[in-house]
């Protein structure tokens, strides 16, 4: 239901790439959440292309090279909220309330 945590949420971890540019093993020393606002969408949410559940937003892109190559053993969450393009097709634009948003975070968490 709308009102619940999303089950399907688009969601992307970025990690900064270690020797023989392969992601690191180990856990993250730190982790920023990117929570975006209306209308931007964190994630490309177009199946069919290419660039699908890549990061979308230029701020988005911006801040999470910058996390991943100031913080060693960083890692940068986004995902698009319940009701954006992408994640949870159940629940409608106009259901989309505060406390929904921060239980999709809470999720993700």
């Amino acid at each position: 239901a709308c009102g619940s945590p999303s089950a399907e949420l688009l969601l992307r971890l970025c990690r900064a790439e270690g020797q023989g540019g392969v992601a690191s093993e180990t856990a993250p020393r730190c982790c920023v959440l990117f929570l975006h606002g209306f209308p931007d969408q964190s994630l490309d949410h177009r199946r069919e292309g290419a660039s699908y559940g890549q990061l979308r937003s230029p701020l988005a892109k911006r801040l999470a090279e910058a996390v991943l190559r100031e913080v060693e053993g960083a890692l940068f969450v986004a995902f698009n909220f319940a009701g954006t393009p992408g994640s949870d097709g159940t629940c409608s634009f106009a259901a989309k309330t505060v406390s929904r948003e921060v239980a999709d975070a809470q999720v993700v968490l």
